[in-house]
């Protein structure tokens, strides 16, 4: 998990977020967990995780203009590791589109 977080920290200091940092945009992790799902499921991801509170961020606004101005689903696609780590999790990654619509019925029908 250390790695991952290396990982989701290098790619975010390009884009002036830090994490645990003092800027109102740094995002606050609370749940270490949220540095193998970023790389896992991406931004749907990361938005999952938000809502979880895994991660909060005083200045989400700033925060988002910042990742999207990074650009860094181009940066993650040039970082070799990164990119066989995210292959790898959407391989052995069981939820499919018509599993995930499985499950939320189940969810949302009791």
């Amino acid at each position: 998990m250390q790695k991952h977080r290396k990982i989701i920290e290098q790619l975010l200091l390009e884009t002036g977020i830090r994490i645990d940092g003092p800027d109102p945009w740094d995002i606050q992790v609370r749940d270490g967990r949220f540095f193998d799902r970023v790389l896992k499921d991406g931004s749907l991801g990361l938005g999952e995780s938000y809502m979880e509170g895994w991660w909060d961020c005083p200045r989400i606004d700033e925060f988002i203009c910042r990742l999207l101005k990074g650009n860094l689903e181009y940066e993650i696609k040039e970082n070799l590791r990164t990119l066989l780590f995210y292959i790898s999790a959407r391989i052995f990654n069981r939820q499919s589109p018509a599993r995930a619509d499985i499950i939320a019925r189940r969810h949302y029908d009791r």
